[in-house]
């Protein structure tokens, strides 16, 4: 089931949902079937969280697809406390027992993203974004970037997007976080944070 909800979660869409495809697809399952999904994902379960943080989730919620949605979740599009609570339960279900697209909603709007493992380190939208952009223009060949990295320097080098790198950073702070090694959660504590990578994450 768990293959399953891999090739769904990866072929539903793109964008977050392709996302999800990529990290469950490198989410290697603990061997205990019987592990709820709060055990199974511990390492980035929103078990509490913050008002901001359910804040940011339900407006994530509320901007998703209807067809990216469990009908049961679509309820709480407008109310973030009734979101925590779902997710609460959630956190309960077994593992193996949860459908791909179940699996992806929490993933999506159940778990820490990449904003909150940056501590308050990232560049705001109303901040300067002339050094990130810099640092990535003078990367040198051979360095390791996502595919999307590589299209966002390009752009910024042959000056086809001077905000390119803004607009991409901006998206990424709330994809949902997986681990360090992730490529996408590098090269957004690389090139999205004020003084690049110094402090961020640990």
């Amino acid at each position: 089931m768990i293959k399953q909800g891999m090739a769904l979660a990866g072929a539903a869409g793109v964008g977050t949902t392709s996302y999800l495809g990529y990290s469950l697809m490198h989410k290697i399952p603990k061997a205990i079937k019987e592990a709820t999904i709060g055990e199974e994902w511990s390492e980035f379960i929103l078990v509490n969280g913050t008002d901001a943080q359910w804040e940011s989730r339900k407006t994530k919620l509320s901007k998703a697809l209807e067809d990216q949605l469990i009908p049961e979740i679509k309820a709480f599009k407008s109310d973030k406390d009734g979101l925590k609570r779902w997710c609460a339960g959630a956190a309960k279900k077994t593992y193996s027992d949860m459908k791909p697209l179940y699996l992806s909603n929490v993933r999506s709007y159940c778990t820490i993203d990449f904003k909150d493992k940056l501590g308050g380190k990232h560049i705001g939208s109303s901040d300067s974004w002339t050094e990130a952009k810099n640092k990535l223009k003078q990367v040198t060949q051979g360095t390791e970037l996502s595919e999307e990295m590589k299209e966002v320097k390009d752009k910024l080098n042959e000056q086809l997007a001077s905000n390119a790198l803004q607009t991409w950073c901006l998206s990424a702070y709330d994809r949902p976080y997986l681990n360090e090694q992730d490529r996408w959660f590098k090269d957004t504590k690389d090139y999205c944070t004020k003084n690049g990578a110094s402090g961020v994450g640990a």
